[in-house]
């Protein structure tokens, strides 16, 4: 786990999001695909964990100066129509 909005998700979750949305932003031209590689490596958290992590989002927001906390498809989105214009894809 690596990101919480309003709950925890996972780095397969955010690159779910990621390809959902260059999908929604490009009207399917391109398709990313996800691929899963087992490094071997033992997982640092199980799927239950998720609820097990309480964060307070109010005490984030305040720190960070912020008036509201995005969820991670309107940053992701964001990102990706930045990249695609700077790229120079019609997006």
């Amino acid at each position: 786990m690596n990101v919480y909005y309003p709950s925890p998700i996972t780095i397969l979750d955010l690159a779910r999001i990621v390809q959902r949305t260059v999908m929604k932003v490009t009207n399917n031209t391109i398709q990313p695909k996800i691929e899963v590689v087992d490094t071997g490596q033992k997982p640092l958290f199980n799927e239950d964990d998720k609820s097990k992590i309480k964060v307070n989002i109010k005490k984030a927001i305040e720190f960070l100066g912020l008036s509201r906390l995005k969820s991670p498809e309107e940053s992701i989105e964001e990102i990706v129509r930045k990249g695609f214009i700077r790229s120079g894809i019609k997006c």
